[in-house]
């Protein structure tokens, strides 16, 4: 469930110049977050907000972002591999594509705790 905790409408791009939409939100969210019971560390939020600036921002608040991924959405697996003596330490490994998920791990259960039926966790659909 969620509750509307504040409201506040965005500037302008004329008004605001150098400040971008994205500035705006995590501006308001750095407002908000001391309102939040300690407790809150979780976000969801729309696929909009799943940009890197707006993500780094909020786990700098100590919030966890929860989103649908971007249809631009850059992803890349780490490298884990020997790094090389010389030279900057390899940091990816590669793009993921999406339609070869060999090289995913499958987690089935997150946590035993949590349960993904509506009638258990007092929700309907």
């Amino acid at each position: 469930m969620g509750y509307a905790l504040h409201a506040q409408q965005t500037f302008a791009q004329t008004e605001m110049a150098g400040v971008s939409r994205m500035d705006q939100y995590l501006g308001h969210l750095t407002l908000v977050r001391p309102q939040l019971p300690s407790t809150v560390q979780y976000l969801a939020v729309d696929g909009a907000y799943a940009k890197e600036r707006f993500v780094t921002g909020a786990v700098g608040l100590k919030l966890d972002v929860i989103s649908k991924l971007r249809c631009d959405a850059n992803l890349r697996y780490l490298y884990t591999g020997v790094q090389k003596r010389r030279g900057r330490p390899r940091k990816y490994d590669g793009k993921v594509d999406l339609q070869d998920l060999t090289r995913l791990t499958f987690v089935e259960t997150c946590n035993p705790k949590l349960t993904s039926t509506p009638h258990e966790s007092g929700m309907s659909r």
